[in-house]
């Protein structure tokens, strides 16, 4: 009977270390397993912050292409304005010189009809005209 007793105690405690062994066994591929899982998870995690920050690049690419079209819109508009202003200067200064040139072309033959008339008509004229 010792010898039956001893058995049971061998076969309780090696029941009791293989439980303990499954045990542990069990915990460590769960361990390995939510360490796996954390690590896809972290790993997923970054990609998606990666794909955000693209995105967020992408719009802010587009968003910085719409302020230089406006910046460069206001800066053509601005030049075409000076170009413009310029331009009307020269055109009414030439505008100017030539009807003053006509006016002195006008003048000119005016004080040479009145210079190649006889005097006699330039009196009777001015009479006339008083």
């Amino acid at each position: 009977t010792a010898k039956l007793i001893a058995d049971r105690f061998r076969a309780a405690r090696e029941a009791d270390q293989a439980l303990k062994l499954i045990v542990a066994w069990r915990l460590r591929a769960q361990s390995d397993k939510s360490i796996r899982l954390a690590e896809k998870a972290r790993a997923d995690h970054a990609a998606e912050m990666e794909t955000l920050r693209a995105a967020s690049r992408t719009k802010g690419d587009g968003t910085a292409e719409l302020m230089a079209d406006k910046f460069r819109a206001a800066r053509e508009a601005d030049l075409a304005g000076a170009f413009l202003t310029a331009w009307q200067k020269h055109a009414e200064t030439e505008r100017n010189v030539k009807a003053w040139a006509a006016a002195k072309a006008a003048h000119a033959k005016e004080l040479e009809d009145l210079r190649s008339r006889p005097r006699t008509v330039l009196t009777a004229d001015r009479m006339a005209d008083k």
